[in-house]
């Protein structure tokens, strides 16, 4: 399973994770994402946009991110780009796996395995094309870097707007405080919606940082 926005296996504290990550392994296995389309932020059926941004992205073998790719089946535009993302892919010489390949390889168990649901009389899953590369660790939460910026003299960055596409180090007031937008990819949160709103939003951790207040 995927946690929703990732939280908090993906992108939360160690004192979260501790007390959530017990409770999931008697339920799934957690599978994080190593490559984030921000297919969210692409105009509605763009699918070039989607498209360019992961094949951006991966590049080429051994010359760009691969792991798990965050994409959502939702939007119109993920949906026109999916093809030519498979085609891309294998044209470069990609491997493209299934999430339970990726878990068999990690822990050379099945998923069912791992939380002691497997049937002994069922078949065994296809395994992995391969090992699994050393740098592809979809399941271990990263750290989640800062956005080093000394406070400005006044309290003058513009307002917060829900839906503006903010790059890292951009400056905003909300609520009385002036927030950076955090650097790639995590700064593509930053105007994706109210859960993401500085200060006030639940997740607004994750795309920003708290540079002072002027209160």
């Amino acid at each position: 399973m995927r946690a929703p926005f990732g939280e908090p296996l993906q992108v939360g504290g160690a004192e979260e994770i501790a007390r959530v990550a017990p409770i999931l392994a008697r339920h799934g296995v957690h599978v994080g994402w190593n490559v984030d389309s921000f297919d969210y932020d692409c105009p509605t059926g763009d699918g070039d946009c989607v498209y360019e941004r992961v094949t951006q992205a991966i590049g080429k073998p051994g010359a760009g991110s691969y792991g798990v790719v965050l994409m959502h089946a939702v939007h119109s535009q993920t949906v026109n780009a999916l093809g030519r993302i498979i085609d891309y892919a294998r044209g470069n010489g990609f491997q493209i796996w299934t999430v339970e390949q990726v878990v068999m390889a990690k822990y050379g168990k099945s998923s069912r395995e791992l939380i002691g649901l497997a049937d002994p009389t069922a078949p065994a899953p296809a395994p992995a094309p391969g090992p699994i590369p050393p740098q592809m660790t979809p399941m271990k939460p990263p750290t989640v870097p800062s956005t080093p910026a000394p406070a400005p003299p006044a309290c003058n960055a513009p307002a917060y707007a829900e839906g503006v596409r903010y790059l890292a180090g951009d400056r905003v007031q909300n609520g009385g405080q002036i927030f950076a937008c955090k650097a790639w990819p995590y700064g593509g949160w930053c105007g994706a919606g109210a859960e993401y709103a500085p200060g006030v939003g639940w997740a607004w951790r994750d795309a920003w940082d708290l540079v002072q207040s002027c209160k």
